[in-house]
């Protein structure tokens, strides 16, 4: 909301009087958009369910919607699995500070190597969590990371193979 803030505050075609009303319909408008092109794809979601079986999980993710995560969790029927979620806009620290990977350590209440993060930015939730102390697979669907020396996987299968077998 604060970016939409910035445009319509620089923007000297709008009266100040109606700035604060202009901003809540293009953030109300930017959302209902964003939700309606958000899925879950089945594969994604059957593993998830799986991994929820075995593992706790959670979420950490640089989002710019308070409780947008939250929403769309649950606007996909995914949402009670997940044990917490940590974003940015609660957090005040984007990946990857060191302080949101912190704090989402400290919310899983326990060591950071009992810790394995899963994410298909290789700075933000390959790299950085290993800085932190965790174990991490990069989700490289694209197959664009050659190294033979990374943890990654193509697809959700692959990870769901990886951690719980073909069950």
């Amino acid at each position: 909301m604060r970016r939409i803030e910035h445009i319509v505050d620089g923007t000297e075609s709008i009266p100040v009087s109606s700035k604060q009303q202009v901003v809540q319909m293009l953030y109300e408008n930017y959302w209902r958009t964003y939700k309606s092109q958000c899925f879950v794809k089945e594969e994604v979601k059957s593993t998830l369910l799986q991994l929820s079986k075995h593992y706790k999980l959670a979420v950490v993710s640089n989002f710019m919607i308070n409780d947008g995560i939250e929403e769309l969790l649950e606007l996909n029927n995914i949402n009670g699995i997940f044990e917490f979620i940590v974003t940015s806009i609660n957090m005040g620290w984007r990946k990857p500070s060191a302080r949101i990977y912190d704090y989402a350590i400290q919310r899983a209440g326990c060591n950071p190597e009992q810790i394995l993060f899963v994410g298909d930015d290789y700075e933000n939730d390959y790299l950085a969590p290993r800085l932190a102390g965790m174990k991490s697979i990069l989700l490289d669907k694209e197959k664009t990371i050659v190294s033979s020396e990374l943890d990654k996987v193509s697809d959700f299968y692959e990870l769901k193979a990886m951690l719980v077998g073909n069950s």
